[in-house]
């Protein structure tokens, strides 16, 4: 089972550089045809309390594998570009959680022109979204599947909102995975809006 994981692990990674080299993504939304790849650089939080994530990078290539299968109705390919591991002290993060989004934006490892998700233990949500700064936060401990919290955050970063049937992807608090035309529409205008 071990070597099973690690050879998906492998082979998601080799794909993922073809598609870098390719389409040269580094940084920015890349289209093939009708397909676009959107970089992520995904940031496992590190503190001594209640903050620290519990996943590493396998567990971060295994959730996106689940999360590309939701996106794909739109063929939109969120490529993992890198995983770092940010740390906070406790109070850093409580400003944060407060509302002090600047202290996430100025860091060091926080990478502009593209996506940035942050790992913690808990964060008083499933997830909360930054659109405007191209960042999300998604806890751990989460009441739906956490792909799904990730995928649904990643809609509020394309500019999606609520809705009200439980079976779709941005209906709030269910394991909904379905994304309408209109907005499969919207999110890839604004991946070129926002991430182009």
């Amino acid at each position: 089972m071990g070597k099973l994981i690690v050879l998906i692990i492998v082979a998601v990674l080799l794909v993922s550089l073809v598609l870098i080299k390719t389409n040269e993504i580094s940084g920015n939304a890349a289209y093939d045809k009708d397909e676009i790849f959107i970089p992520v650089t995904v940031h496992l939080v590190k503190e001594k309390s209640s903050y620290g994530t519990s996943k590493d990078t396998e567990d971060v290539f295994e959730l996106f594998e689940k999360v590309n299968r939701i996106w794909m109705q739109g063929q939109i390919i969120f490529i993992v570009e890198d995983v770092v591991v940010s740390e906070f002290s406790k109070e850093e993060f409580d400003k944060f959680l407060e509302g002090d989004i600047d202290l996430i934006v100025t860091r060091d490892d926080f990478r502009g022109g593209m996506i940035n998700i942050y790992f913690a233990r808990f964060v008083n949500a499933n997830g909360i979204s930054f659109p405007a700064q191209g960042f999300t936060l998604i806890g751990d401990v989460t009441t739906v599947n956490d792909f799904r919290t990730t995928a649904h955050e990643l809609g509020h970063l394309l500019g999606l909102r609520h809705v009200s049937s439980r079976d779709y992807l941005m209906f709030k608090g269910s394991n909904g995975d379905i994304l309408s035309q209109e907005e499969i529409t919207l999110a890839r205008e604004n991946v070129k809006r926002f991430y182009a």
